[in-house]
């Protein structure tokens, strides 16, 4: 809806991972921009003017910062005289909550004394803490009352002080956040041409050709320019790899690899170096032996063993799960 030409987007997460989504998604739009923001950091200090945006619009995000209140002071920052915050919060904790959004990594991260058991606050605490910071109005909707209240969900608004003159200066972030560069993701060879040659390489080579695909698409996933710097032997979690990266990388290897069933979702943790992964990749997913030869693809007998397997399992009880859960956790 925004006119080109007349208006620059610039659309900004905390993880390369949702940058790489948007970037694939909103590639139409020439008048989109992509970068890095942390609010629990100066915006300042990754690049960005103060000043430099008229509005800001966040969807569920800023709850997410340790600090409320020095991260609405950020945001205030980066607002130029008469430009407004438009945020989408939740703003009631469901109790369903607590077994679904609060066991993603970070639900807890807050540190600050508006909030208490959970990250959330109610549409009245967020008004306080945007007048706090500094802007001079601010609202939530839906009001108290309305049938629309009880969904938890509420539009905060808020105002900076002074008169809108027109776009403020263009963002000015870093080379690395705005563009692609060095360290964008490079383009993957056919699927069917890398088959082909890992199938052809001798069982020496097979192992090097996997812990080169594992390093590129690690790489993509870190945006580091250089994989051959990344460590095979070093612990995938040490490369400050999170779980959103986790389920991007799992993913971009089942797409190199052109496998037909998705990798598991335990991969980096049941093989936590990239020489893990490749030999993982080797023999139990594309079924390769030390000696070379493929390995056959699964008979009858096989297909009748999982399947009884899969029963076993859809019949234990709670309990009995999370001894093996346990038991697999204290063998990492």
């Amino acid at each position: 809806m925004l006119p080109v030409g007349r208006v620059r987007y610039r659309f900004t997460d905390v993880s390369d991972v949702f940058l790489d989504t948007a970037r694939q998604r909103l590639a139409g739009h020439p008048q989109l921009e992509f970068g890095l923001l942390d609010l629990d950091k100066d915006p300042a200090e990754q690049g960005y003017e103060p000043g430099s945006f008229d509005v800001i619009v966040a969807a569920n995000a800023v709850h997410a910062v340790k600090d409320l209140r020095a991260a609405l002071m950020r945001i205030k920052t980066l607002l130029a005289p008469g430009g407004a915050v438009v945020l989408v919060e939740s703003t009631t904790h469901l109790d369903y909550f607590d077994f679904t959004t609060g066991l993603i990594e970070g639900w807890q991260h807050f540190a600050d004394d508006l909030r208490g058991d959970n990250p959330l606050i109610a549409p009245e605490a967020w008004c306080d803490a945007l007048r706090e910071a500094g802007f001079a109005h601010a609202g939530a909707w839906p009001g108290r009352g309305t049938v629309a209240d009880a969904l938890g969900q509420h539009v905060v608004v808020a105002c900076v002080p002074g008169l809108a003159a027109g776009a403020g200066a263009a963002p000015n972030a870093s080379a690395e956040a705005t563009s692609d560069g060095a360290a964008a993701p490079s383009a993957a060879a056919p699927a069917d041409d890398l088959l082909a040659r890992i199938a052809e390489a001798p069982a020496s080579e097979r192992t090097e050709l996997l812990v080169g695909v594992v390093r590129a698409e690690l790489a993509r996933a870190l945006r580091v320019a250089e994989p051959e710097t990344l460590d095979r032997r070093r612990r995938l979690t040490e490369f400050g790899i999170d779980s959103l990266m986790a389920v991007q990388l799992r993913n971009r290897l089942a797409a190199a690899l052109h496998l037909a069933a998705p990798l598991p979702a335990t991969l980096i943790f049941d093989h936590p170096t990239i020489d893990a992964l490749a030999q993982y990749l080797e023999r139990d997913v594309l079924g390769y032996r030390a000696d070379a030869a493929p390995t056959p693809a699964p008979n009858d007998a096989d297909a009748d063993a999982a399947a009884r397997r899969a029963q076993e399992l859809e019949a234990l009880s709670d309990e009995e799960v999370e001894a093996l859960l346990l038991r697999r956790l204290q063998s990492l």
